[in-house]
């Protein structure tokens, strides 16, 4: 994930999670951990970034697509 920016997330995040891994969000409330996680699942959209599985990109705002992909939330 490179510069994601979930609608309503004042700062772009980059991560790399790797076959295998179990990545958990924690924050406060208002830390935007809700939308980082609805965004990275498709059900909320992105202003700005990509995420990618496999080197294949995967469309902010489709859940569909995110279940297909190998993500869950």
């Amino acid at each position: 994930m490179t510069g994601l920016k979930p609608t309503g997330v004042s700062e772009p995040i980059d991560f790399e999670v790797h076959s295998g891994e179990i990545v958990g969000v924690a924050g406060l409330l208002g830390s935007g951990r809700s939308e980082l996680l609805r965004a990275i699942f498709g059900a909320d959209g992105c202003d700005a970034g990509r995420i990618e599985v496999d080197g294949v990109k995967v469309k902010c705002g489709d859940p569909r697509r995110a279940v297909q992909a190998g993500l869950g939330c």
